[in-house]
């Protein structure tokens, strides 16, 4: 890893939670939580939003006992809920989602008690469970200010760049055998439909269709183009994927793993 992007996570990772958007986004989770919990009441979900809401009123209050007892119970809610089987489907989100909420909201915790070295931790792995949500809404300042995003691009770039010289270098003459294969055996349902009816048939009509469309898209240059429009659509997914990778390389790199 670039020892400049090191560097800069240490340096950014205090402005970033000093950021008074913070407290806005905590707002918004909430927001969002409560909305979830009307349509699906699951215990993780109200143990996450009884969290922020404690660190909501810590984040505000300048009484220091009181902050204290908020911080307290908001970290205990929140470090229940940031390990989490992957496996989960949660209110229609992954369990990773509310593990990337619970980091953001320890970061947030560990930064008002100043420990921020552990806090960068949790910012890390926010990136590490949801990168989309992290670099687009939890902390989209650390991904451009400590040059996260040029090096995921640059990686994405590579592969992009990889994964289409092999496809323009690619004959697919494996797959246009199997689908015209498959398109023959259509063609050999319709006949026998026909056969079977004594005259045509709707499904026979709809059998031959398929089958003369599967076969016109069956030429080497068709199944090339819509390998590429297929790969492009996963950029996104891929920068994704490189962005987690990245941020298990910064934490290990940080001794923060």
């Amino acid at each position: 890893m670039d020892y400049v992007i090191t560097y800069k996570c240490l340096a950014h990772g205090t402005a970033v939670l000093n950021n008074l958007k913070n407290h806005e986004r905590l707002k918004k989770i909430i927001s969002d939580l409560d909305s979830l919990i009307k349509t699906v009441d699951e215990l993780y979900l109200r143990e996450i939003r009884a969290a922020f809401e404690s660190l909501s009123d810590a984040y505000i209050t300048k009484n220091m006992e009181t902050k204290g007892i908020r911080l307290h119970f908001a970290e205990k809610n929140l470090l229940k809920n940031s390990n989490l089987d992957k496996n989960l489907i949660i209110g229609g989100y992954p369990s990773t989602h509310l593990m990337a909420l619970a980091h953001y909201g320890l970061s947030i915790i560990c930064h008002l008690r100043n420990d921020d070295n552990i806090a960068l931790k949790h910012i890390l792995q926010t990136y590490r469970y949801s990168p989309k949500l992290a670099r687009t809404e939890l902390f989209p300042e650390f991904y451009d200010a400590t040059g996260l995003h040029n090096e995921v691009m640059y990686k994405v770039s590579l592969w992009h760049t990889a994964e289409l010289d092999r496809l323009n270098n690619e004959s697919f003459k494996g797959e246009e055998l199997i689908r015209k294969g498959g398109a023959f055996g259509l063609a050999a349902a319709a006949i026998a439909i026909t056969s079977l009816f004594g005259a045509p048939h709707l499904g026979a009509a709809v059998a031959s269709k398929k089958c003369m469309d599967i076969y016109k898209d069956s030429d080497p240059s068709t199944l090339r183009e819509k390998a590429i429009r297929d790969l492009e659509g996963r950029i996104e997914e891929k920068e994704d994927e490189l962005c987690s990778a990245v941020a298990n390389e910064l934490l290990t790199e940080l001794g923060l793993d």
